[in-house]
């Protein structure tokens, strides 16, 4: 189940972001070598739009899919894990509106939430945000990332709370945990020393 792909169109846009960054480097690195002076608002446009290419081009590289898991994993073995995940989609008795950027869908080892791939064993909590009338839920990892998994009216907020942990067993949050968890992002330490290999085993699933 991979539901973000490198298409035609992205590989393109990638392609031209870094061709049009080479040669605004390039006539960057002709400025700096020539004798003439010029005001610090030519080389802030420069530097400016090197910047933004370079987030642009990031963006691009790395899709947003992978955005939990960029540093442990590519792309194409990512792609190779879901071949072998059954998921099943979630469902949520809602009676108001509620937005989810994508549906939320679990299999044995991982999670798909907010149109970003995560291992069950990464999230740790929910966090809740108000905002007029609706709550903005995040599912927090063990790596220190918030991603955004759907806006439901703070009506429904409660009932929605109480079905993914239903469903989700990993998540332990109560209903007041969850505006108190907002923007306090937990990290673990032993995550950072944790390798690729060790990574892959205890939280992706695999025997490396």
């Amino acid at each position: 189940m991979i539901t973000e792909k490198y298409t035609t169109q992205r590989k393109i846009l990638l392609i031209i972001a870094i061709l049009i960054e080479v040669i605004w480097l390039a006539q960057y690195a002709v400025i700096l070598t020539q004798q003439a002076s010029y005001s610090w608002i030519v080389h802030f446009n420069f530097l400016t739009v090197l910047v933004v290419l370079g987030f642009i081009i990031h963006y691009l590289y790395i899709p947003e899919s992978l955005k939990v898991v960029k540093d442990k994993i590519s792309y194409k073995e990512l792609e190779k894990i879901m071949k072998d995940e059954k998921y099943h989609k979630l469902s949520f008795s809602l009676t108001k509106k509620a937005y989810l950027p994508s549906d939320i869908c679990l299999s044995k080892h991982w999670a798909y939430m907010g149109k970003v791939y995560i291992p069950r064993k990464m999230i740790t909590r929910l966090s809740g945000q108000e905002s007029r009338h609706y709550t903005i839920f995040y599912v927090q990892t063990v790596n220190g990332k918030e991603i955004r998994i759907g806006d439901v009216e703070t009506e429904e907020a409660k009932r929605f709370l109480k079905a993914l942990k239903r469903q989700i067993p990993e998540i332990k949050t109560t209903p007041t945990e969850l505006y108190e968890n907002f923007g306090k992002v937990l990290v673990d330490d032993d995550y950072k020393q944790l390798s690729r290999e060790q990574w892959k085993e205890e939280y992706a699933g695999l025997h490396v």
